[in-house]
């Protein structure tokens, strides 16, 4: 090789070596920056897609608390439960069978003591059945729990709902609901911005009242 030639040859390795050298730390933020950008992104349709299930969830509960509020069927439980009158529990059957057919998503109502007894439900077949120890039962008596879920014989997704039955100071017992999740259902299959692949997974943490969104995608 000619002197010339090794001269430029030298020339461009002097001048491509610290091109090199300056473009690794430029490819690595600019991948970072990528992948910063779509970790955000993903955050922001996970955040709305959890507001849109808090949402559901709440709707569903501000009618659940209506049903509760319902002074004729708490005093039909309060009679029931001291005399076990078959009037008194027609009176409330009456009362579930009246906010099951005026609130679309409610499936099923039932009323139970705070023994877990089954006294009252829009399914005959329920009345009788004991859910003593059960977090629907020991939740809904002091509060209102909107994350407990469960799948039908058919692996279809349902929510569960209670409330408090509380009358002039006396707790009575619970007012239960299965209502439909279609609305949530919608919300956490809602994948537009996640490419072909995008997934949402619902989950909650250590059996707590709160509902957690974890969505992820590729291509």
């Amino acid at each position: 090789m000619k002197i010339r030639s090794k001269l430029i040859l030298a020339l461009l390795l002097v001048a491509l070596v610290p091109l090199a050298v300056a473009s690794v730390p430029s490819y690595y933020v600019a991948e970072r920056s990528l992948k910063d950008g779509a970790q955000r992104h993903l955050e922001s349709v996970a955040t709305t897609q959890e507001h849109g299930i808090e949402a559901s969830v709440d709707q569903n509960l501000e009618k659940l608390v209506l049903v509760a509020s319902r002074t004729q069927l708490r005093v039909s439980l309060r009679n029931y439960i001291q005399a076990r009158s078959s009037a008194d529990q027609e009176k409330m059957n009456t009362i579930l069978l009246d906010a099951r057919s005026s609130v679309g998503s409610f499936e099923a109502l039932s009323v139970l003591t705070l023994e877990g007894e089954v006294v009252a439900s829009t399914n005959p077949q329920d009345i009788g059945a004991n859910h003593a120890g059960e977090r629907l039962l020991t939740a809904g008596q002091v509060a209102s729990p909107g994350d407990i879920f469960l799948l039908d014989d058919a692996a279809g997704l349902k929510l569960q709902l209670a409330a408090p039955l509380i009358l002039e100071g006396e707790s009575l017992g619970v007012i239960a609901i299965v209502s439909d999740a279609d609305s949530i259902t919608s919300a956490i299959t809602e994948y537009t911005g996640l490419g072909d692949t995008g997934e949402t997974e619902l989950a909650g943490r250590n059996r707590t009242p709160m509902i957690g969104v974890c969505t992820f995608a590729a291509g």
